[in-house]
């Protein structure tokens, strides 16, 4: 057996296209997706939206617009200002502003007292087209500040509704100063919030991070070619040395886990390099699990391994057929898994939500969903969970094996 896996492992170093193909292929396809899709990290900030603000009669009517409007220009120390502000005395004025494109939004005073936000068909149309390719800045900055407008309109309508509320029970409040001082300082305070920074994970992802994990899913199945090629130059009704070696006195099976072991050890180098690349050049991180990361690896690598074994031990396909069709099945599964762009992603994610069995069943789905579970999640239960996914995968795809490599029989070599 471990002449086998030595033998095994030179054959693999010295073939030229295999190592193109699980070392090289991913690292420049790495490369090329941080060159093509990096600039998204930039795309998903919030910069200020130049916005006109009407400052008429009506606009200081409503409680707390201006202080409001204000806080979103001004920030605190080291906060993110939502709005630069362009005061207009009139909505004639701002609707010039707005249409020379000077501002992308105007704030003015509605007849229900709340504060009204109003793009340009031009802007409106821009967002469109942004959020199709993920979105920008700007349609971004506008989403956050619809948002505050929001919870401003509906908490300031709140407030007149208790104010009213305590007028009718009591109306002589009215002349009281004490009364309207305690909702002053009330609304003074930090207890009312128009926003709350909180964030979803133990760990800010970079956007980048998806693409580079749907890729090292791609990189480890490709590596099933690494078990694949060598068991096919063992099948003597496929290769001449398949007919040497079959007339030799090695069993089978000792053969055949010399081959799998040296696809393994293969697939996991080739797939660790990968990884080490995306982690230590192009800056992607699994939130400090690395190590986790590599275990995760050598499970896929294990499951890439045992496809591969399969794949090789079906009988009468020639060694380039089932080399294409290694790679078809890697490069093809990581469509659906979100390799190939934003439509690519957008296409992963509807599969998630509409038919979750087809990313279940999908290995490639499965390797970056490895990557997934150490950086979303705080538990390790859906890494486990995704480790137990791709054991079945391998025990399914070795019994398969198996199977076809104990019906072969040759009348003649």
């Amino acid at each position: 057996m471990w002449s086998t896996f030595i033998a095994m492992m030179r054959v693999n170093l010295r073939d030229k296209s295999g190592v193109f193909w699980m070392v090289c292929f991913p690292i420049i396809l790495a490369t090329m997706l941080q060159g093509v899709f990096g600039g998204i990290s930039e795309q998903n900030v919030i910069e200020p939206v130049p916005v006109a603000v009407v400052s008429d009669a009506a606009w200081d009517d409503v409680y707390g617009a201006e202080r409001f409007v204000r806080a979103l220009a001004e920030g605190g120390d080291g906060e993110t200002t939502l709005v630069s502000i362009t005061e207009t005395n009139g909505i004639e004025q701002a609707e010039e502003l707005l249409d020379g494109g000077e501002v992308s939004a105007i704030l003015a005073a509605d007849d229900d007292g709340r504060i009204a936000m109003t793009i340009s068909d031009t802007t409106a149309a821009q967002v469109r087209a942004a959020q199709v390719n993920g979105g920008d800045a700007t349609s971004i900055s506008l989403s956050a500040l619809s948002n505050v407008l929001d919870v401003f309109n509906t908490n300031s309508g709140i407030i007149a509704d208790a104010i009213t509320a305590a007028l009718r029970r009591d109306p002589q409040l009215a002349g009281d100063p004490d009364f309207w001082t305690a909702f002053s300082d009330r609304l003074g305070t930090d207890a009312v919030s128009y926003t709350n920074e909180i964030t979803l994970t133990r760990f800010t992802p970079d956007p980048m991070a998806r693409y580079h994990f749907a890729l090292l899913g791609m990189a480890a199945m490709l590596s099933m070619l690494f078990s694949c090629i060598p068991l096919v130059f063992m099948q003597a009704n496929l290769t001449d040395n398949g007919a040497r070696i079959t007339a030799g006195a090695l069993p089978k099976s000792r053969m055949v886990l010399g081959v799998f072991l040296a696809g393994w050890l293969m697939s996991f180098l080739s797939s660790s390099i990968a990884f080490l690349y995306i982690r230590c050049v192009l800056g992607i991180t699994v939130g400090g699990r690395e190590i986790l990361a590599e275990i995760g690896l050598l499970v896929a690598s294990f499951t890439a391994s045992a496809l591969g074994l399969a794949l090789g031990a079906i009988p009468k396909l020639s060694l380039n057929a089932k080399n294409a069709i290694s790679i078809a099945i890697s490069v093809g599964l990581s469509v659906p898994a979100g390799l190939m762009g934003i439509t690519s992603m957008a296409l992963n994610d509807t599969i998630q939500r509409e038919a979750p069995l087809f990313h279940l069943i999908n290995p490639v789905k499965q390797v970056s969903n490895l990557f997934y579970d150490l950086l979303y999640y705080d538990t390790l239960a859906p890494f486990a969970q995704t480790i137990a996914v791709l054991l079945v995968m391998s025990a399914l795809a070795v019994a398969a094996a198996t199977a076809l490599l104990r019906r072969q029989r040759y009348a003649h070599l």
